[in-house]
């Protein structure tokens, strides 16, 4: 081993080289703190400090050259961007990034560590970009199925692709995609025997709180049943520095198939979409919080989903806290509630 950790380090990271470079460190105020150095005998030096208010996602990778690095940072910014950073006069720039959504996650080529793509998650997944000789590539990937796509894993020469599906209403399937004809060949589904089933479609939706602020969530509703009046489970996500996304969710599945609705709502506080909508959460557990839940309830019995005599609030760790507070006299809106 050429590098012991003194006590602080929560991550490491290696250049194209297999040497560790990179440190990532929580700093005492809840920050977050770079620390880099040249090679493996080099000692390690301070690049960045952040201050808690900001977002980290972490290192995505070292440039093809390994002179500088790619950071997952909301400095300067309301979400997180993907920047480039020189690693010998600190100069960044900005690769991609959205105003609300942070970024999720970046794609490089297997072989020269070129930056390829990035992946944002909005209401679904969504890649941007960033070597547009990918286009056709990603163009017919999108018509293999209707699901939001990852490339898992990769031939050296980049001729073959192992692609992942993932759906609402389905397992994940993993395709092989052959890049020169640019077709795609089945190879598996991770659960078959979920195929003979009819399940239940998730749908993203959003509606303004009673502050006027915008608030996201997914929808799923019972298959084979009138979408009208229905008995609904207000699923509440934990954290509360978390979301939901869209996708398989066994939970979900299971109480849509007993004939549930199933409601969950990426409150204020949740992440991904960005600093301002994370930091109205601050200091409002049980406050504007909850009214984000009653409002997305109060929602899907306008829209005329929710049978409002049959609504039940469910949930773990934050969510069994929403429970709690939602069971509270002053604060009751459901019929029942579940931890």
């Amino acid at each position: 081993m050429d590098t012991e950790n003194p006590g602080d380090v929560v991550g490491w990271t290696a250049d194209n080289e297999m040497q560790i470079r990179v440190a990532h460190v929580f700093a005492p105020d809840g920050g977050t703190i770079i620390r880099i150095r040249d090679n493996a005998p080099a000692p390690w030096r301070e690049f960045q400090r952040w201050g808690p208010d900001e977002t980290f996602g972490g290192v995505a990778g070292f440039m093809a050259d390994n002179k500088g690095v790619w950071l997952i940072s909301s400095v300067g910014a309301n979400a997180s961007r993907l920047i480039e950073v020189d690693l010998a006069t600190g100069k960044s720039k900005v690769v991609a990034e959205d105003p609300q959504y942070d970024v999720g996650g970046a794609m490089a080529h297997p072989k020269t560590n070129k930056l390829e793509a990035v992946r944002f998650v909005r209401a679904r997944a969504e890649w941007q970009l960033i070597d547009k000789s990918l286009q056709a590539g990603f163009d017919a990937l999108r018509k293999v199925r209707d699901g939001d796509f990852n490339v898992i894993s990769r031939h050296l020469e980049d001729k073959t692709w192992l692609v992942a599906y993932v759906e609402d209403d389905a397992p994940v399937y993993y395709y092989t995609y052959d890049r020169a004809t640019k077709k795609a060949a089945l190879l598996f589904s991770n659960r078959p025997k979920l195929e003979q089933y009819k399940l239940a479609e998730m749908k993203p939706i959003s509606f303004k709180a009673r502050d006027g602020m915008t608030t996201y969530g997914y929808l799923t509703l019972p298959p084979d049943k009138e979408p009208r009046n229905l008995p609904m489970v207000l699923n509440v996500h934990g954290g509360p520095w978390a979301r939901d996304t869209w996708g398989l969710n066994n939970e979900v599945q299971w109480l849509a198939n007993r004939g549930y609705a199933v409601l969950q709502i990426n409150f204020r506080s949740s992440t991904g979409y960005g600093k301002a909508y994370l930091n109205a959460g601050d200091r409002e557990w049980g406050g504007k919080m909850h009214d984000d839940l009653i409002d997305g309830k109060n929602w899907a019995i306008q829209q005329g989903y929710a049978d409002p005599k049959r609504i039940c609030i469910y949930g773990g760790s934050y969510g069994g806290y929403s429970v709690l507070v939602g069971a509270s006299s002053r604060r009751r809106t459901t019929k029942s509630g579940m931890i």
